[in-house]
């Protein structure tokens, strides 16, 4: 059943409980842990990628009112995931969604050519390009008329005042900044095998990455940069021969230069100048 307009349908076994790993699972934690498991998987499902930082693993249970224990025993003890390095995902559900999200692509060329080619192939992804913009902005509106008016005059102080605001609890970011700091950890620049950060200068500790979240969070929430822009910004100090050796930090992005302008606003202006000069290719 739907409950959102970003929920996705995923495959899921009929005889799941019938698994040995499963009947392990049940055995010793009983139909919640059963639950559990697919309320993680569920999880993992909303990611690119298909994987969750461990460090998430906390929050989760405090929303869901479960130990921490107990969800870190699920992923680590019955062989139902796999960790790499400070992430772990499921590898039935990275197999199934392979062949789903293939199917799905196949599907969607097909479509496109019977449209009569590469010109109006364009003139479809331009009009989805913008319709997905407005239901992100209508989400994005949606959201702040949810605020009050109280906690919006205490993070306007707390910004103008003190220079800092309150640390947004992990699950309370919106879904895209996850996304789009999953991509800065582990993507690539576009049209190449570069990394977006080398591996050096990425986070190392919990509250490093934290640190990075929140400059996200802040740069969306408190700047009002569309998180198109930011991406946008990273791609071009990144690309860029001198501030590639110079923004080494997303920290950076929310630092003034010596004119008081902010670097997000002179990488955005850069990047429009770079690219919106391109001709559109089919």
């Amino acid at each position: 059943m739907s409950t959102g307009k970003d929920s996705r349908w995923f495959p899921h076994d009929s005889d799941a409980l019938d698994d040995p790993k499963i009947m392990l699972l049940v055995m010793q934690l009983g139909m919640e842990g059963y639950g559990l498991y697919w309320m993680i998987v569920e999880s993992l499902m909303k990611q690119p990628g298909y994987i969750l930082p461990v460090s998430l693993i906390e929050p989760i249970s405090r929303r869901h009112q479960v130990s921490k224990e107990k969800l870190e025993c699920i992923i680590s003890k019955f062989g139902l995931f796999e960790s790499s390095g400070d992430y772990f995902y499921s590898p039935s559900l990275t197999r199934r969604m392979e062949v789903y999200d293939r199917r799905k692509k196949t599907n969607r060329e097909n479509v496109l050519r019977r449209w009569h080619g590469d010109e109006n192939t364009t003139a479809i992804r331009s009009y989805n390009d913008r319709n997905t913009k407005t239901k992100q902005n209508k989400t994005k509106q949606n959201k702040t008329k949810q605020k009050t008016t109280k906690e919006n005059i205490i993070e306007d102080k707390s910004e103008s005042s003190s220079g800092s605001v309150p640390s947004p609890d992990p699950l309370l970011l919106n879904n895209y900044i996850i996304k789009l700091y999953t991509w800065i950890e582990m993507g690539k620049l576009p049209g190449t095998h570069e990394r977006v950060f080398p591996e050096r200068f990425l986070p190392k500790t919990d509250k490093q990455k934290k640190n990075w979240l929140e400059c996200l969070d802040k740069l969306h929430r408190l700047d009002h940069c569309t998180l198109q822009e930011i991406n946008g910004a990273i791609i071009f100090a990144r690309e860029d021969p001198f501030w590639k050796d110079n923004f080494l930090s997303l920290m950076k992005l929310r630092d003034k230069d010596k004119d008081g302008v902010k670097y997000i606003d002179r990488f955005i202006t850069g990047y429009e100048k770079k690219y919106k000069s391109r001709k559109p290719k089919n």
